[in-house]
C-alpha cells in the first residue's frame, strides 16, 4: 500500500521551509509523496535538480488557466497563492492517478511526531474532507479577523463529494481573494468558516486540535499536547540578512514556552540548516535587515521588537547557499 499524499506551494524565498517541512514528512510519514507547486522558476529549478524520490514539482504556468492568470494580474502575490490553494489538491489528484487521498498542507509547517492520528481521525471520520480549527488561546482570539479554521493540514479524498467541495471552494476564491478585511473574509481561509453548514457531515471538524499546535494556540495547549503533537505551524518564522549574518526570527508576538524551544525550535532550525547546506553558493535571498550603512538605526530596531513584541531571534554565519561571493 502506497504512504499518505502531501501537497503544497510555495516561492523561493520560502524554500527553506518547505524543505523542513519535506525532511520532517521523510520522518513522520512513511512512505509519503510530496507534490509542490512551484511559485517561480528559482523555485522550480532547485527542487528539480534535487532528484528527490518523493519530491514531485508542478509547473505554475503548466496548470494555470485562463481564469487563474487573470487573477494573478489582478491580484497581490499573497492573494494569488491564496487563490491557488484550493485548485492544488485537484491538480495532484489530476496528476498521481495511485492517490486516494490527498492532504493540503502549509509550508511553513512541520511534523513533530508520526502524522497518523490525524490521518485515522479522518479516516474513521466517514467524512470527505478535514477543516482544523485555530482553536485561539482565548486573550489571542483572531476570529474576527482570521476565522474560526485554519488553512493548513486539509486532506480530501477521491470523491465526488469532495470535488463538489473543492470546486466551490474554487469558484469562491476565483470571485474574491483579498488580504483587505474591511472588503469581506481573509484571502481563502474565511470561506472555511461556511463549510460545516454548507457541506454537513462531507466535512469532518478535527475534534482535537492540541495535535496541530501554533503561536495562536500554544499557550492554551502546550502542557496538554507536548508529548502527543503532530505538527506545530510556523507562522511568523523568517530569514534575515544582516552584515553577513543569519538573523533567525523565530517568533513573533506570542511569548513561547521555555520547552518549546528545545523541542521545537531547535530541531527546526537544525532542519532549516542542513537544507541550505545542500543547496548551491548563491542559489537564495534572505530579507536584509538595514544595515547600518544604509540606516544606523538597523540593529536598534530590533530592540523593541525583542522587548515589546516577543521576537525570539537567533543568528549564525550566512549560508553559502546565502551568498553571492
Amino acid at each position: 500500500m502506497s504512504g499518505p499524499v502531501f501537497c503544497t506551494l510555495f516561492d523561493s524565498g520560502y524554500l527553506p521551509q518547505g524543505l523542513a517541512l519535506l525532511r520532517s514528512l521523510e520522518r513522520h510519514a512513511a512512505g509519503m509523496r510530496l507534490w509542490v507547486l512551484a511559485m517561480d522558476t528559482q523555485c522550480r529549478q532547485l527542487l528539480t535538480e534535487l532528484k528527490h524520490p518523493a519530491l514531485h514539482v508542478l509547473d505554475l504556468e503548466a496548470c494555470e488557466t485562463e481564469e487563474l492568470r487573470l487573477a494573478r494580474r489582478m491580484r497581490s502575490w499573497a492573494e494569488y497563492c491564496w487563490t491557488l490553494t484550493p485548485f492544488l489538491p485537484s491538480f495532484v489528484l489530476a496528476h498521481d492517478f495511485a492517490a486516494e487521498t490527498v492532504t493540503y498542507i502549509d509550508a511553513d509547517c512541520w511534523l513533530v511526531g508520526a502524522i497518523t492520528p490525524l490521518l485515522e481521525r479522518f479516516e474513521r471520520s466517514g467524512a470527505h474532507c478535514m477543516i482544523t480549527p485555530h482553536a485561539y488561546t482565548p486573550h489571542r482570539d483572531c476570529t474576527s479577523s482570521a476565522g474560526t479554521y485554519c488553512v493548513q493540514f486539509m486532506p480530501f479524498r477521491r470523491t465526488p463529494q469532495s470535488a463538489k467541495i473543492l470546486h466551490w471552494w474554487q469558484q469562491r476564491c476565483l470571485e474574491y481573494c483579498s488580504s483587505d478585511l474591511t472588503l469581506g473574509s481573509l484571502g481563502d481561509q474565511g470561506y472555511l468558516e461556511d463549510w460545516p453548514n454548507l457541506f454537513g457531515r462531507d466535512v469532518y471538524v478535527l475534534d482535537q486540535p492540541a495535535l496541530t499546535l501554533a503561536p495562536w494556540n500554544i499557550e492554551r495547549f502546550w502542557k496538554k499536547s507536548r508529548t502527543q503533537l503532530c505538527l506545530y505551524h510556523f507562522q511568523g518564522f523568517r530569514l534575515f540578512s544582516f552584515a553577513g549574518l543569519l538573523i533567525i526570527r523565530l517568533t513573533a508576538g506570542v511569548p513561547m514556552p521555555r520547552e518549546a524551544f528545545r523541542l521545537l525550535f531547535h530541531p527546526y532550525v537544525s532542519d532549516i540548516k542542513a537544507m541550505l547546506r545542500d543547496m548551491p553558493q548563491g542559489a537564495l535571498k534572505a530579507r536584509p535587515l538595514p544595515s547600518p550603512n544604509q540606516d544606523p538605526r538597523g540593529v536598534l530596531l530590533l530592540l523593541p521588537r525583542l522587548i515589546f513584541l516577543h521576537w525570539a531571534v537567533w543568528w549564525a554565519p550566512l549560508p553559502a547557499a546565502m551568498r553571492g561571493d
